[in-house]
């Protein structure tokens, strides 16, 4: 999956009308699911190693989220491409 395609792709729905909320839901997800690692590494990498409460808050933080992002992008779900193509 390329996150650009994926945001055109995404655009494109969005202009034709097709499935706006959940499309602009999606918007937000797939930006997530892209950029939420690096600033999770870098808290995970500043928590001290022995921090145990900020490492769970860490987690509850990202990873709910990114949970939740997945749901609305599998949701929306990726256009299959006719039989044949690419």
């Amino acid at each position: 999956m390329n996150g650009a395609n994926e945001l055109h792709r995404l655009s494109e729905a969005c202009r034709q009308g097709r499935s706006g909320g959940l499309t602009t839901a999606a918007h937000p997800a797939v930006v997530w699911l892209l950029v939420s690692w690096w600033p999770q590494d870098n808290f995970y990498r500043l928590a001290a190693k022995h921090a145990w409460e900020r490492r769970a808050a860490l987690v509850y933080a990202f990873n709910v989220p990114l949970m939740v992002a997945a749901a609305v992008y599998v949701t929306r779900g990726p256009e299959r491409s006719p039989a044949g193509g690419p």
